[in-house]
C-alpha cells in the first residue's frame, strides 16, 4: 500500500494510503455503517412524521365531509384543510410558498377549480402591486436609508414612551409608502434589531418584544387605512373589480385613515406602553452615557455626524414621495395605483440612470407572489362546495338580517368575517364575503354599500389572535425568535385585537355615519 500510494496520482493517495497504527484501534469517533444508517432513518422519520400527519388530516377532512355532505364539499374541505394546516404549522419546515404551490396544484389536478380560477390571481393588479412594493423596498435596503432611520430613532436617547411613539411613526409612514405588509415587516425587523442593540435592551424580554411589536404591528394595522397597505385590501379591490366596482386610493384613505390609521396608531401605542410597563428591568435607562459610549459600548450616536445624503439616496426619497402623492390623488388624475408603482420601479432600476442596479431585482422572492395568488383562489374553491358555501352565506345573511340600519348592518358584515378569520386566515373572509356584496350576492340590496363592506371585511386582520392567521406576523415571529419570545408577541397582538374590536370599529361606524353610507 505504501508503494502504491507513492506512484498513484495525488487524488488517489487518500484512498489507498495506509492509516496510522493508532487508527486501527477501536475508536468511538468513527461511526459504523449501521450507526450512520440509524441516524439517517431517525432524521427521515423526524421529517416524515409531520408530513404524514399533514396528509392524513387532509384526507380525513375529505372523507368525513364527503360522507356527511357530498364529494364536491369533501374535496373543497380536504384541499382547504391541506392549505390551512400547511400555512399555519409549516410541517417539516415547509415554506409558505411551497404550501401555496401545492395548494394551487391540488385545486387544478383534482378538478375542484379551473386553471383560470386557480392561477388567475397571478395576473391581478394586487399581486403586481406587491411586486412593486418588494422592488421599492430593495431601494431602501441597498442605500443607507434604513440605517439612517435606526440612528435617527435613537438620537438624543429618548425616554421609553417617546421611543415607542417614534417606532410607531416609522411603521405608519412605511404603511403609506410601501404597498406590501410582508415587505414592510422584513424592512422593520433590521431596524428593531439595531435599536435593541443600541439601547442595550435585554433580548427575550418583554421590552424587546415591545420594540418589535411597535414596528411590525403598527405597520400592519395602520396599513388597513391605505388601499395598497395590506394583502386583504388588495384582494378586496380585485374582487370588486370583477363586479365593475372601482375604489380610488383617495376614497379608501378618507374613509379608513381617521380610524384604522390614526385611532389604530393611538391604540397600538397605548397597548404597548400598558403591557410593557411591568418589564422595568429590561427597559433601558435614559441616564447620560459615560465616556462617550452608549449602554452597548458603541460610540454615542449624537457624537456621530450623519454623512450627507448621496444623489442616489435623494433619488430614492423623491421616487417614494412622488409615488405617495400620485397614489393619494388618484381620484383627481385617474392613474391606477399599479401604473404608479411600475413607473417608480422602472425609474429606480433604470439601466444607466436609475440609482439601483437592475440586477438587484434578482434578489426578490418571486415565489411570494404565488403565496398571495393562492389566497385569491379560496373563494372559487369554496364556490365549488355547494353545502359549505351555502352555510357561510346563510350565516352572514342571518347576522345582517338580525339588525336594522346601515351602521349595524355594516357591523354585522364585519362580525360575520371574524369567525372565518379566526378559523383560517385574514384573506379567506375577503375572498368569500366580498363577492356576496356585489350584484347577485346574498348580501346585495340589504342596505350595505359594497365598497364600504369590503373595507370592513378587509380590516379584519387587525383582530388577529395568532401569527398563522396573518402572514406578516408569521414571518416576523419566525425571523425574530432570537430576540423575542412568541408568547410576548401573542400577548401584544391579543391586546390590539380587543382594542380594535371595542374602540376602533365603533369609531369607524361613527365616522361613516357623518360621511354617509354610500361611496
Amino acid at each position: 500500500l505504501r508503494v502504491a500510494g507513492s506512484i498513484l496520482p495525488e487524488s488517489w493517495r487518500l484512498v489507498v494510503s495506509p492509516m496510522p497504527l493508532s487508527s486501527c484501534e477501536p475508536s468511538r469517533q468513527r461511526p459504523t455503517l449501521a450507526v450512520m444508517l440509524k441516524k439517517l432513518r431517525q432524521g427521515t422519520s423526524h421529517q416524515a412524521l409531520p408530513l404524514t400527519v399533514w396528509v392524513v388530516l387532509s384526507l380525513l377532512a375529505f372523507a368525513l365531509t364527503s360522507v356527511t355532505l357530498s364529494i364536491e364539499d369533501g374535496r373543497a374541505v380536504g384541499i382547504l384543510t391541506f392549505g390551512i394546516v400547511g400555512w399555519s404549522t409549516r410541517p417539516a419546515g415547509a415554506p409558505l410558498e411551497y404550501t401555496s404551490l401545492a395548494f394551487a396544484a391540488l385545486m387544478t389536478t383534482s378538478g375542484a377549480v379551473s386553471w383560470q380560477d386557480a392561477w388567475g390571481g397571478v395576473a391581478s393588479e394586487g399581486v403586481w402591486l406587491i411586486f412593486c412594493g418588494m422592488a421599492m423596498s430593495i431601494a431602501l435596503t441597498k442605500t443607507t436609508i434604513c440605517d439612517r432611520i435606526a440612528i435617527f430613532l435613537c438620537r438624543s436617547r429618548p425616554s421609553w414612551p417617546y421611543l415607542v411613539v417614534r417606532l410607531h411613526v416609522v411603521g405608519a409612514v412605511l404603511a403609506l409608502a410601501v404597498p406590501s405588509q410582508v415587505v414592510r415587516c422584513q424592512l422593520v425587523l433590521p431596524i428593531a434589531r439595531s435599536i435593541i442593540d443600541r439601547r442595550g435592551i435585554e433580548v427575550q424580554s418583554r421590552a424587546a418584544a415591545a420594540v418589535v411589536v411597535s414596528l411590525v404591528v403598527c405597520t400592519n394595522n395602520c396599513g388597513e387605512a391605505v388601499l395598497t397597505g395590506s394583502v386583504p385590501n388588495i384582494i378586496a379591490v380585485g374582487e370588486l373589480q370583477k363586479c365593475n366596482i372601482n375604489i380610488p386610493w383617495g376614497i379608501w384613505l378618507v374613509r379608513m385613515a381617521p380610524t384604522f390609521g390614526v385611532a389604530s396608531f393611538c391604540v397600538n401605542v397605548a397597548v404597548v406602553l400598558l403591557l410593557s410597563r411591568a418589564d422595568q428591568k429590561a427597559q433601558p435607562s435614559v441616564d447620560p452615557p459615560q465616556d462617550g459610549l452608549d449602554q452597548s459600548g458603541n460610540a454615542e450616536l449624537d457624537a456621530v455626524p450623519l454623512a450627507p445624503l448621496s444623489a442616489g439616496e435623494w433619488t430614492v426619497i423623491v421616487a417614494f414621495l412622488a409615488s405617495l402623492v400620485m397614489w393619494a390623488t388618484d381620484l383627481l388624475h385617474g392613474v391606477r395605483p399599479i401604473t404608479v408603482g411600475l413607473v417608480a420601479v422602472l425609474f429606480l432600476f433604470g439601466p444607466g440612470f436609475g440609482p439601483i442596479p437592475f440586477d438587484a431585482l434578482r434578489q426578490l422572492n418571486f415565489l411570494i407572489l404565488i403565496f398571495v395568488a393562492s389566497f385569491m383562489a379560496l373563494a372559487p374553491l369554496l364556490s365549488s362546495a355547494p353545502a359549505i358555501g351555502l352555510a357561510v352565506r346563510n350565516m352572514a345573511l342571518s347576522l345582517v338580517l338580525l339588525v336594522e340600519g346601515p351602521a349595524l348592518r355594516h357591523a354585522a358584515v364585519f362580525l360575520a368575517a371574524l369567525p372565518l378569520m379566526l378559523m383560517t386566515n385574514v384573506c379567506l373572509p375577503v375572498g368569500i364575503l366580498v363577492p356576496e356584496l356585489c350584484s347577485g350576492g346574498v348580501l346585495h340590496g340589504l342596505g350595505i354599500d359594497a365598497a364600504l363592506g369590503a373595507m370592513l371585511v378587509s380590516s379584519i386582520g387587525n383582530c388577529t389572535l395568532h401569527p398563522f392567521q396573518n402572514a406578516p406576523f408569521l414571518i416576523a415571529v419566525g425571523l425574530s425568535k432570537d430576540i423575542m419570545r412568541e408568547r410576548d408577541f401573542l400577548m401584544f397582538i391579543a391586546g390590539n385585537a380587543v382594542a380594535t374590536l371595542l374602540l376602533v370599529m365603533p369609531l369607524t361606524l361613527a365616522w361613516w355615519t357623518l360621511l354617509g353610507w354610500s361611496t
